[in-house]
């Protein structure tokens, strides 16, 4: 066991060490190969996006540069996905018979939309997470409690770090976190801005002192002004232009999906802050 984290701790660093030294140009390079890639792949395997496309005259076998995929008079959307076709048509075949896990979406618009994790995809997600993880938060070096409050049934697996899952139980999180903050070089706290409200309003009555704990917070699901991330800078005794205090930082993305859209880098806070 400890020979196997150790393997992937130095497989970690090297990939790392290559994503340093890659250039922009080379990054989005390599992305437009596996977009086409993955387009072809999806339109031969997925019975819903092969008729979709014929439905749309669109020949997916001739698209063969990133400027005819961004040229594409096409747009998935819920109504003519999930709530068009069966889900045995939206899946690769045999996909049904191997899942691992079922995540829905919100349903907020009224319709579901569900993200499906075969166990072969479960197995990559937590080299996945401890890669970003050890990216931004060094948690090789680190001990570190991640502490999801995130609802809905959004998970993060992973071999390196200790995860705790609360969900929107504010309490449950506080004595969480003061209880085993001292056991840990650090904290990582994933939330929403208002819940991260409520948390931060509920902790002195559990006694909870942040000046003691090294902690950090990725939020997501809803975008924050600067003005909320000094807010909480203030109640967390954070420096919010020193990230050797802590990282407020920002990660949205689409859980159904299995996607992340965006999420903020030292720099890009830096920048925001700059101009704000």
């Amino acid at each position: 066991m400890k020979l196997g984290k150790n393997i992937k701790k130095i497989h970690r660093k090297i990939q790392l060490g290559m994503l340093n030294r890659a250039t922009a140009e080379g990054l989005l390079r390599l992305g437009e190969k596996k977009l086409l890639r993955g387009f072809q792949n999806a339109h031969n395997s997925s019975p819903a996006l092969k008729d979709t496309l014929k439905e749309k005259r669109i020949e997916a076998n001739s698209i063969r540069t990133i400027e005819q995929f961004t040229a594409l008079d096409f747009t998935m959307t819920k109504e003519n996905t999930f709530n068009h076709y069966p889900l045995g048509d939206l899946c690769r075949a045999g996909v049904m018979d191997n899942l691992m896990g079922v995540l829905t979406s919100s349903g907020h618009s009224g319709n579901f939309a569900f993200g499906l994790t075969t166990w072969q995809q479960g197995k990559a997600v937590p080299d996945l997470l401890d890669l970003a993880l050890e990216n931004a938060f060094q948690i090789d070096e680190k001990k570190t409690l991640l502490v999801n409050c995130l609802p809905m049934g959004v998970r993060f697996p992973s071999n390196v770090v200790t995860h705790a899952e609360v969900s929107v139980r504010e309490d449950m999180a506080l004595a969480l976190i003061r209880k085993f903050s001292p056991h840990f070089d650090q904290i990582i706290i994933v939330c929403d801005p208002l819940f991260l409200k409520l948390l931060l309003d509920e902790a002195g009555n559990w006694q909870v002192d942040w000046r003691k704990i090294h902690k950090h917070l990725i939020i997501g699901e809803e975008t924050f002004g600067e003005n909320y991330r000094n807010y909480v800078a203030k109640k967390l005794n954070i420096d919010p232009d020193d990230p050797e205090s802590g990282i407020i930082g920002s990660s949205m993305g689409v859980g159904e999906l299995g996607l992340n859209l965006c999420f903020e880098t030292l720099e890009s806070i830096a920048l925001r802050r700059a101009v704000n």
